[in-house]
This record gives C-alpha cells, structure tokens and sequence, in this order.
C-alpha cells in the first residue's frame, strides 16, 4: 500500500511492543492512553513515518524495546510495554522499501492506544537507558 490508501498489514502477534515516552505512567493513564497528536490527521502512513515531528493520528512503537528506550521519549522518561493491542500497523511491512526507517522496526497505531493493554513500565536511567534483562519495572499489571 502507498501513501494516501488505507493501511491493510496488521501487526497481529501475541509479541509485545514498545513505546518510550516523557510522561510518566501516571500521566498516560490519566489521559486514557496513548493518544495521537492530532486524531483527526489526514496524514498518511508514509508521510508520518517520514516526519514524525508533524502530528498525526498515528502512535508509534517499536518492536524492540532497546530501540524505544533509544529513539523515543528522549533521554529521560519511560519505556511502556504494550501486549495485545489492536490495530497495529507494521511500518515496514506495510511500506516496504519506502518505509523511511527500517532499522526502528516500529509498530504504527491508527487512533492510538488504551491504556488498558500497558502492562508494564520501566524508568530509564541518567543516561537515557534501560537494561531490561537486570533493571525491575516500575509498574505491572
């Protein structure tokens, strides 16, 4: 699929993504979620993907949760584990050579995400990081 049509390629695996992100949980369920920028966005896939500074309806994670420790939220803030939400959208899969950055192997929501699919949290370190094999979660449903 292109820019312009409607995505098709669901990410409809039991594996869990990632997200990191500045808020803390606290603020995230409190807003129901992880909610688009701009929910009503005309944007298409592609051209969120390709600049994802713009707002758009789209909520982004990654397969991988030492990349969304590293590429999103910043240095400081959290990295949310999400099992079993609907309607994730494989970047990669759905663009394919025009998926503008492979190597985040991210996960696209269309409309966001509910809280209710959070099941765990981890707070980065001083250094921006999280060493999931030895660092606890801050929180687990």
């Amino acid at each position: 699929m292109l820019a312009g049509t409607t995505p098709v390629l669901v990410h409809n695996c039991n594996d869990p993504v990632y997200r990191g992100d500045a808020r803390p949980p606290e603020e995230i369920k409190a807003a129901g979620g992880f909610i688009p920028q701009d929910p009503s966005s005309e944007r298409s896939l592609l051209d969120y993907a390709s600049d994802i500074r713009n707002k758009s309806r789209f909520v982004g994670t990654s397969k991988s949760a030492d990349i969304a420790a590293t590429y999103f939220g910043g240095r400081e803030g959290y990295v949310y584990e999400i099992s079993g939400a609907p309607g994730g959208i494989d970047v990669n899969k759905e663009l394919g050579s025009l998926s503008p950055s492979p190597h985040e192997r991210e996960i696209a929501f269309d409309g966001g995400i509910p809280w209710e699919y959070v099941t765990r949290v981890w707070k980065k370190d001083e250094w921006g990081e999280v060493d999931f094999d030895y660092d606890e979660p801050i929180w687990e449903r």
